[in-house]
């Protein structure tokens, strides 16, 4: 059981009183005071992966700059796009290298489609208070959804030429 005002956990309980969180009342025997929780976990559960996949383009930017300093330390100076390979550095490189390119093959597409699933099921979901939460929902999708399309222009824009180099 939940509160149908801030979603505390009222721990299962069955008799009538106030959330200790907000003070809304609640009666155990009336399912309409409070929420259940099958709603609150599927919202808890695409929050999360929400918040997952915002990170991912954040994250494959800092891993493809870090296989650029683990090669700036294998060669000595930094690699340059169309003169050092890459996958041609070192088989201790190479263990880090060819996964950072699978991952950014699967992980960027993989986070889009998963992030666009959760915008869907945050949206949809309907509880007994779909209504007054409807506006932080639309908040924290429109967060995800940017912090994801920022990523991803960061990490296509490609200052550094980093990305240009690994791709090579």
């Amino acid at each position: 059981m939940y509160c149908l005002a801030c979603h505390y956990d009222l721990g299962g309980s069955v008799e009538a009183g106030r959330c200790p969180e907000c003070g809304r009342e609640f009666d155990g025997g009336e399912p309409s005071s409070y929420a259940r929780g099958d709603e609150q976990r599927l919202l808890r559960i695409g929050f999360w992966f929400l918040g997952a996949s915002a990170l991912v383009p954040g994250v494959m930017y800092l891993l493809v700059h870090l296989v650029w300093v683990v090669g700036f330390i294998f060669l000595g100076y930094g690699p340059r796009a169309g003169l050092d390979d890459p996958s041609e550095i070192s088989v201790l490189f190479s263990l880090l290298y060819y996964p950072t390119v699978f991952l950014m093959a699967l992980m960027l597409p993989l986070s889009a489609g998963v992030l666009l699933l959760m915008v869907v099921a945050i949206l949809t979901i309907r509880d007994r208070e779909f209504h007054s939460t409807f506006g932080r929902r639309v908040f924290w999708v429109v967060s995800g959804l940017a912090g994801w399309s920022l990523g991803l222009v960061i990490l296509r824009t490609d200052v550094t030429g980093v990305l240009n180099w690994l791709m090579d």
